[in-house]
C-alpha cells in the first residue's frame, strides 16, 4: 500500500510539473484573477446568497469588476495604441515624404553638416557619415519603441482576458476546487504509524 502512495505521488509529481510547463504561459493571468477573486469573493458570497444561483452570482461580480479594473486599463491600452498608430504615421508620413523629394532632406542634413563643419574641425565627410548613421540608429529606435509598446499591449490585453476568465471560474468553483485539494492534501499525506 505504501509502495502505490510512492508511486501515485510521483507520477502525480511529475503530471504536474507537465501541467506546469504546458500552463506556465497563464500563469500571471491565474496569479492576477486568484488575487482579484480574493478581494471580491465576499461580495460574490453575499450575492449568491441573495441570488441563489452561483453562476449568475459569478458572472455579475465578474463583469461588474472587469468594469471597474478594466475601464482605466482600457482607456489606457486604447490611448497608448493611438498614441504608437499616430506616431507610426507620422514617420511614415515624413519617411514617405522625405524619399518623394530627397532633395529637401539632403538638403537638411547638408546644411548642419555645414554649420559643424565651419565649427568643428572634422572633415564633412565624417560629419556627413555619422549624421547619417545617427539618423538609422534613432529610427531603428523610434520602430523599436513602437514595436515594444505594441506587443506589451497586447501581451496585457491577452493577459486581461484570461484573468477574466479564470476569475469567473475562481468564483464559480474556487472554494469547492479548495476543498478538494485539501481533501487530496490530507489523503496523501502520510500516517503516523
Amino acid at each position: 500500500m505504501r509502495g502505490q502512495r510512492i508511486s501515485l505521488g510521483l507520477l502525480l509529481a511529475a503530471l504536474v510539473l507537465l501541467l506546469l510547463k504546458i500552463a506556465w504561459p497563464f500563469v500571471s493571468s491565474l496569479v492576477l484573477a486568484t488575487m482579484v477573486a480574493t478581494v471580491v469573493h465576499p461580495a460574490n458570497k453575499r450575492l449568491n446568497s441573495r441570488l441563489r444561483r452561483p453562476g449568475l452570482a459569478s458572472l455579475l461580480t465578474t463583469s461588474v469588476t472587469v468594469v471597474i479594473l478594466g475601464a482605466p486599463l482600457v482607456f489606457a491600452c486604447i490611448t497608448v495604441v493611438k498614441s504608437a498608430k499616430s506616431s507610426y504615421k507620422a514617420a511614415t508620413e515624413r519617411s514617405l515624404d522625405a524619399s518623394a523629394s530627397p532633395g529637401r532632406l539632403t538638403s537638411a542634413t547638408d546644411r548642419i553638416v555645414d554649420l559643424l563643419a565651419k565649427r568643428l574641425p572634422v572633415p564633412r565627410e565624417t560629419l556627413q557619415a555619422q549624421l547619417t548613421e545617427g539618423m538609422k540608429t534613432v529610427a531603428r529606435y523610434l520602430v523599436d519603441v513602437t514595436e515594444g509598446i505594441i506587443v506589451s499591449t497586447t501581451s496585457i490585453l491577452v493577459t486581461t482576458v484570461f484573468a477574466t476568465i479564470f476569475l469567473f471560474y475562481l468564483l464559480r468553483y474556487g472554494e469547492r476546487w479548495l476543498a478538494h485539494a485539501v481533501c487530496f492534501l490530507l489523503v496523501m499525506m502520510p500516517r503516523p504509524i
